[in-house]
Formats: C-alpha cells, structure tokens, sequence
C-alpha cells in the first residue's frame, strides 16, 4: 500500500506568478509536501530558461517538491500523433518533458495518449493511433530507463485512450517503466450509469467520437489496477469532466480508493486535480477532504 501523501495541482495557469509564493505558503502552512508538475509548467520550461530556477527556489523555501508530473498534450505533444513533422516535434517535447520530470525527482511522467488528430477528422484509424503510441513508448523507454522516469498514460474521453486500447499499449510495450495514470473524473465520464444517455454527454467527447460515444465499463479502476503507476482523484456528474472535489459528483469513492490502496502494487503517485479555482472550494477544505479520502483511511 503507498504511503505518500497526496500532491496538489493548483491553478497556476491562473494566477500571476506573483502569487505562486502565496499559493505555496498557503500548501506547506497545512503540512503539504508536495505538487504536481503540471502541463503548463511543461511549456514554459521550453520558452522560459529561468523558469526551472525559479521553481526550485519556491520549493526549497517552502520545504515543498514535485511528485508526478504532466505532460502537455495537442498534436506536437501526443505519442500517436500524425504526420512526420508533427512526430518530429512531439519527440523533442516528450524528450525535455522525461529530463525535467528527471531534474525535479518526480518520478512519474502522465502523458495523454492523444486525439488531436480525431479532432482534426484526419481519417487516421484507432488501431493506427495506438499503432503510433507504441512505437513512441518504445523510442522513448532508453531515456526514461536511463532517467529512472515511469511512463503513465492516461485514460480519457476519446476512442483513442480508452481502457481497452491503454491496455493493449502497455501490455505491448512491456515495460516496467510504462504503465498507466488512472484518471477517476475521465473514467466515470465514459461509464455506463445505470439511466446514463451516452447521447446526453459534453459536446466535446461527442465529437471526438463523431456522435457516437460508446461507453466503458462502470469500474475501470479494477481492469486497470495492475498497471496503475499515478492517479488523477477528481470527482463529476458522469456527464461532464467538471474536476470538482471528491463527494460533490457521482463516483463510489469507497470502491476507487479499496482498489488503489489494496490492489495496485505499482501505484507510486496520488494527485489531487481537483485544483482550487476551477474547484471553487477553498485550499484548507481540499487538503481536508483529500486527508479523509486517502491519508486517514
């Protein structure tokens, strides 16, 4: 069973860098440890080169660190993407985003396996994607290796990232440096609910599946926990991606968390996306419910 506490992703994507101090004082005045290296981060190390320094400095001062961190994602970012300069592209990114997880001792890497090319209808099939995601995890496992950085890849709202279809990668790769990032709020989205209308779910799933959402099974964190490496706690309504707090949703958390604790013997990263602003709950009572849900239990 893991015994770390559970990182935080805040809005810093939100908020001026003037007040990350503040956010940080806010995390370690309530015994936090730890965040988690968000996308955004991800991008402004590759435009901004004193961006890093700045970051261990905050969490030097605020005895804070990095534990498990996010990959951006879009069609230079995602390991399936399409077209040779796009792959080009998405090879040097994933390439800085493994170093910089490596240089901040986070230790686990979440990266979406794609769909911005069934975004951009480009007639690309399932299996080509995964096909792609493959031999991506395949090129990129030496450095990972070499960097001690576990691969997690992320189930999420497209035919492309499904639990099937993150199954079928990871057990292809097999690796024990590739695994999976399981994903509560994306997991419970595409489950079938007793009464839940696939049709009635966000505009967004529907176009990624042209208007023909086919949902999972309703305990996707059952088939997936021998591969679990990090996972993502949020909770919604089974409609929509909403990342509100656990209990203000739909999901059986007394079922997620039994599986996470009890049978996921890779399991090395709890995060918290449930961040404060797009939460709107305040940052005492998420540390509070994130207590009660994992650490107290």
């Amino acid at each position: 069973m893991i015994k770390k506490q559970v990182s935080h992703v805040f809005d810093w994507w939100l908020v001026h860098d003037r007040l990350f101090e503040f956010a940080y004082a806010s995390y370690a005045e309530l015994g936090c440890t730890s965040f988690g290296l968000p996308n955004t981060h991800m991008l402004r190390f590759a435009e901004e080169p004193d961006f890093a320094d700045k970051l261990k400095k905050l969490n030097r001062d605020y005895h804070m660190h990095f534990d498990g961190a996010h990959a951006h994602w879009s069609e230079i970012w995602d390991p399936n993407t399409v077209g040779e300069e796009n792959r080009r592209m998405m090879m040097k990114n994933l390439t800085m985003a493994i170093e910089k997880t490596a240089e901040f001792e986070a230790g686990v890497l979440t990266i979406h396996p794609g769909y911005s090319a069934l975004q951009k209808n480009s007639g690309v099939t399932v299996l080509e994607l995964r096909q792609n995601c493959i031999r991506t995890m395949e090129e990129l496992l030496p450095l990972a290796e070499k960097r001690n950085v576990k691969i997690a890849l992320e189930n999420n709202i497209s035919p492309a990232d499904t639990i099937d279809e993150l199954i079928a990668i990871v057990e292809a790769v097999n690796s024990p440096y590739v695994g999976v990032c399981y994903d509560s709020g994306h997991a419970h989205e595409m489950s079938k609910l007793p009464g839940k209308n696939a049709a009635d779910i966000d505009g967004f799933t529907q176009e990624l599946w042209k208007n023909n959402v086919i949902l999972g099974e309703n305990n996707a964190v059952d088939r997936l926990a021998p591969y679990i490496i990090e996972c993502h706690l949020h909770d919604n309504d089974g409609l929509f991606d909403q990342h509100r707090l656990p209990g203000e949703g739909t999901i059986d958390w007394v079922h997620v968390i039994d599986v996470l604790k009890n049978k996921c013997p890779r399991l090395e990263c709890v995060q918290n996306e449930a961040p404060p602003c797009s939460s709107k709950a305040s940052i005492p009572h998420a540390v509070e419910v994130f207590r009660k849900l994992w650490e107290e239990r």
